[in-house]
């Protein structure tokens, strides 16, 4: 495993396609801690959600990086189709980790916020962060071109399944409670950072648990229909 991380890493670097979401990442967290002082946990959902989308749009352009014959020799060298896969999820979720890090540390360190967070504070931040990446990834894998015909298409339903993600509570309410059961559970991250400001809960609310079963069936269920395609050709 270790070895195709690395063969991904480098690979991935000298494609250069993490440059545009890094950028506008450092961008928007400047843009967003311009003025000071901020409110701690609204800031940190501002950037949890800004990292959702990043971390979307990271997994979007690594998944379908190499072409298909560059899969097959990679394939050949590790052995299993499902591994190959597997790291693909893993390597965009480490590339995110730094980046969950410097939305917590930045305005801690450069004293943005109008008080210093707890380590409680901190840590509950961070773990929605990860959560957010997470499903950011987990959600953009499934938009490949393996599954959707054109590169258009898949583009456009990520963006429609994403806004849905953000708006998810908003739709619920307007239509059907059963409705939480389809949509991406991000509002449950939102309900931590907002609704809890001062994260001191005991215990995470029952919608984090959803959520993060929700990310590893989608994670589960992604590497299934993945091996089982094989390198059949791209759909056309």
């Amino acid at each position: 495993m270790l070895s195709i991380l690395f063969y991904y890493h480098r690979y991935y670097l000298r494609s250069y396609r993490y440059t545009a979401p890094l950028t506008v990442f450092l961008i928007a967290m400047f843009f967003l801690y311009g003025v000071v002082p901020n409110p701690v946990m609204d800031s940190y959902a501002a950037s949890a959600t800004l990292l959702f989308l990043i971390a979307a749009w990271l997994c979007y352009g690594f998944v379908d990086l190499e072409d298909d014959t560059q899969q097959v020799i990679t394939f050949l060298h590790s052995g299993k189709l499902a591994l190959l896969y597997t790291a693909k999820l893993i390597y965009v979720w480490l590339f995110t980790v730094p980046l969950s890090v410097f939305a917590i540390v930045y305005p801690i360190i450069f004293d943005k916020f109008a008080y210093t967070p707890s380590l409680r504070q901190a840590l509950t931040a961070l773990g929605c962060h990860q959560l957010a990446a997470l499903l950011g990834i987990t959600l953009a894998a499934w938009f490949n071109a393996k599954l959707f015909r054109t590169g258009l298409i898949s583009f456009l339903s990520l963006c429609t399944v994403l806004a849905v993600a953000l708006g998810g509570q908003g739709i619920i309410n307007r239509t059907f409670p059963a409705m939480s059961w389809v949509i991406p559970p991000y509002p449950a991250i939102m309900y931590v950072l907002n609704d809890h400001p001062q994260a001191e809960l005991a215990a995470p609310p029952q919608g984090i648990w959803y959520l993060a079963l929700y990310i590893i069936m989608l994670a589960v269920s992604y590497l299934w229909v993945m091996s089982r395609r094989k390198f059949d050709e791209r759909l056309k």
